[in-house]
């Protein structure tokens, strides 16, 4: 394709809730997933009769012999098409779910309320590169009004209603964190255990495609949680976290500043909780 073409596609991304895929999703599939109609057809055959047969002991094979073909190539797209880390993932998807109980905790209610705080927002437009773009604005989160758990649980709510977009299934997520205003308070808030869901949460327990973490503007006292917490991550998941402190410059190399509101160091207006929570939790 021609790189006029190219980037005529960069600047026309399909909104964060859509159906189908575009032009530059479908060659991504196709180049990083290993996506064909063949092997698309063949791998969700695979998955559902593994769904038939292993699910049994579990309990599962009910609740998933009617899943929608698009519901579960969230699995099969995250794993790029290796069926049985697709099953896999399904299954420890389930057991997380179950585990921590999330989605009982938050309903469009709670998520609309966290969205318009930014604990986490979102862009409400797709990056370039068809990233769908969160945010979280650290000064403003009280620990002993949500717990860090809860924050979890709406992150786990929202992909949920991003996955049902295949655009979102190819090009995936990142997280932007700004931690001005992080406090010994916030520090003491949250215990090991809540960290380590949202680590499992971004290496594998939720089927989405994890591109990177950029955190901006942390203070000192942040270098004693991310110590914490950095015994959780795999080397991969480490290699995704981008730390900037208050030079944007490396930054706004993956942002355009034009793009990033202004409350998060960028050009664009402040960040609008209510047209992020209105574009995504109707």
């Amino acid at each position: 394709m021609e790189q006029g073409s190219d980037e005529t596609i960069k600047m026309q991304q399909p909104p964060i809730l859509c159906t189908g895929l575009s032009k530059a999703a479908i060659t991504k599939a196709c180049n990083e997933l290993g996506e064909s109609d063949e092997r698309k057809a063949e791998a969700l055959a695979e998955l559902r009769e593994l769904i038939t047969t292993g699910c049994r002991e579990e309990n599962l094979a009910s609740k998933y012999k009617d899943s929608t073909d698009i519901y579960l190539l969230r699995f099969l797209r995250t794993k790029k098409y290796n069926v049985e880390r697709s099953y896999k993932q399904l299954t420890d998807h389930e057991r997380f779910l179950k585990k921590h109980k999330f989605l009982e905790r938050v309903d469009n209610k709670f998520a609309r309320q966290r969205v318009a705080k930014c604990q986490p927002g979102l862009l409400t437009q797709r990056d370039d590169e068809g990233h769908v773009v969160f945010m979280f604005k650290m000064k403003d989160w009280d620990p002993n009004d949500v717990s860090f758990s809860d924050v979890v649980a709406t992150y786990i709510y929202i992909f949920d209603k991003l996955l049902d977009s295949e655009e979102t299934q190819v090009h995936g997520v990142k997280i932007i964190m700004n931690l001005q205003g992080y406090s010994l308070k916030q520090m003491l808030g949250v215990g090991l255990s809540e960290y380590k869901q949202m680590v499992d949460m971004l290496q594998g327990s939720v089927p989405f495609r994890f591109k990177g973490v950029y955190l901006i503007n942390q203070p000192a006292i942040f270098v004693q949680t991310f110590n914490l917490i950095k015994v959780f991550l795999s080397e991969k998941l480490r290699s995704r976290i981008h730390v900037y402190g208050k030079d944007l410059s490396g930054f706004f190399k993956h942002f355009p500043e034009q793009t990033i509101p202004s409350d998060f160091g960028g050009k664009a207006p402040e960040y609008d909780g209510l047209s992020a929570a209105n574009a995504l939790l109707s």
